[in-house]
């Protein structure tokens, strides 16, 4: 099942009242943020929201994923804006870069964002079919993809993670695959085919495995590093463990996996073996409350940042 974008925006059509609302208040481990140096198993406590709907500075349409980067960088995917915007850990807007358009530093939907460990960001350009490498202050630096179903190329770019070998891994929602490049761009290998419905972001552990969201399976899927498919995570429910819309996934690097729960409007934690663990958020606009929670991201002091694609809000919550 691809995840069209006309099919993601119908929440955000129904909701539309509360999704213009502004909010702020005030009371990434893997892809590159560093190593985490405090994380926990819940309760994780609200720290702040920002973000409003718009086009502004610091406002999202449809803010797709975070990633954190050098710095203390918080780097967001605001797909319908299709640009990359900036923040500090408290949510300060500080820059941004993209646009509308094919050239090079320009999006068709920027989908999802990645950081390696020399500062690098990556950014998948959903409807332009290609990956976009820039510095950490938005320099565009290269690019790599081009329409197809062949090796490198892609149907719709969308999760993307770097492991610990500065090696990228990218999420083909259309083609159900996940390519592996080098940092340059080049063609690894590929895993998945056949076996994921819809995938979108994923995550990459110390040790290679990858962890997907299939999204129209309703699970998390894990691969070896050798690209063998190992065990899946969740099934179809609102119970403990289960999901409705799988929509985003991260690792701690202290053993813990988070699950972005779209249509169920919560976080689930659960060990990297798939034991649940903790859950929170319920359906709302208060803080910690979720419309549809999807990107996810940590520090590394362990704080967990959330986007809503619906509240178009970013949450940060404490260890």
């Amino acid at each position: 099942m691809e995840r069209k974008p006309f099919l993601w925006l119908l929440p955000i059509l129904v909701i539309w009242p509360w999704a213009c609302t502004t909010h702020y208040s005030l009371a990434p481990v893997s892809s590159g943020s560093g190593p985490v140096t405090h994380c926990s198993t819940g309760p994780h406590p609200y720290i702040l929201t920002w973000g409003s709907n718009g086009t502004g500075n610091g406002q999202f349409s449809f803010p797709a994923a975070v990633v954190s980067g050098s710095g203390g960088k918080i780097y967001v995917a605001d797909f319908q804006n299709s640009r990359v915007e900036v923040f500090n850990s408290s949510g300060t807007y500080q820059s941004q870069w993209g646009g509308v358009g094919s050239g090079n530093g320009q999006f068709n939907g920027a989908t999802g964002v990645a950081a390696d460990a020399s500062g690098n960001i990556y950014v998948t350009d959903y409807q332009n079919s290609r990956v976009q490498k820039f510095n950490s202050s938005g320099t565009y630096l290269s690019q790599w993809g081009t329409y197809g179903s062949s090796n490198g190329q892609f149907h719709t770019p969308d999760g993307i993670a770097v492991d610990g070998s500065g090696n990228v891994y990218v999420v083909d929602s259309g083609l159900g695959t996940i390519q592996k490049f080098t940092s340059a761009g080049s063609y690894l290998s590929q895993m998945g085919g056949g076996l994921l419905s819809g995938p979108g972001p994923l995550d990459v552990d110390s040790s290679g495995s990858v962890y997907v969201d299939d999204y129209g399976n309703d699970r998390i899927a894990v691969f070896t590093s050798t690209g063998a498919y190992s065990y899946s995570i969740g099934s179809t429910g609102s119970g403990n463990g289960q999901f409705n819309g799988p929509f985003g996934v991260r690792l701690d690097g202290c053993g813990n996996l988070y699950v972005a729960d779209g249509y169920n409007s919560r976080v689930q934690e659960f060990s990297v073996s798939g034991t649940y663990e903790y859950q929170w958020g319920t359906y709302g606009t208060a803080a910690g409350q979720f419309l549809r929670p999807g990107g996810l991201g940590i520090d590394t002091n362990g704080n967990l940042y959330v986007t809503d694609a619906t509240n178009n809000t970013v949450q940060k919550f404490q260890p």
